[in-house]
């Protein structure tokens, strides 16, 4: 009986520490993905708030505004922008009298969209139109 009951001990033993070493190989890889995705996010976070603050200092918006009424277009008078990271923008812009479906107006509304972009330094935003009523 007792040479059973040291095997069943043995048994248990070898099961707890195989599930203790599972668990520690599993916060050890997931500590460092967290780590490394935090450091990733500040970084981010650090590209986000320069792009936007450099958006401000070119006053773009206004820019893009003027150049569309210049143009005959009549945007609502501002839009969105969504900045994901450095290599991934967005604007979003809100237009009276606008056809989404006549892919020549939409086409040349963000061509002078991009030219203005790219006229004061930015890299290339995803731009997307939304129209609105007056």
């Amino acid at each position: 009986m007792l040479g059973r009951g040291n095997v069943i001990s043995k048994v248990i033993f070898f099961i707890a520490l195989i599930i203790l070493i599972c668990c520690g190989v599993y916060f050890v890889i997931d500590k460092d993905s967290t780590s490394s995705d935090y450091v990733a996010d500040k970084q981010t976070m650090k590209e986000v708030k320069e792009i936007y603050d450099k958006i401000n200092e070119t006053e773009l918006m206004e820019k893009i505004i003027i150049e569309l009424k210049e143009k005959g277009y009549s945007p609502q008078g501002g839009g969105a922008y969504t900045i994901f990271s450095a290599d991934k923008q967005m604007l979003t812009l809100l237009m009276y009298d606008i056809d989404l479906n006549n892919k020549v107006m939409t086409n040349d509304i963000m061509a002078i969209v991009d030219k203005v972009i790219r006229e004061n330094n930015f890299s290339s935003f995803e731009i997307a139109l939304q129209k609105v009523d007056r």
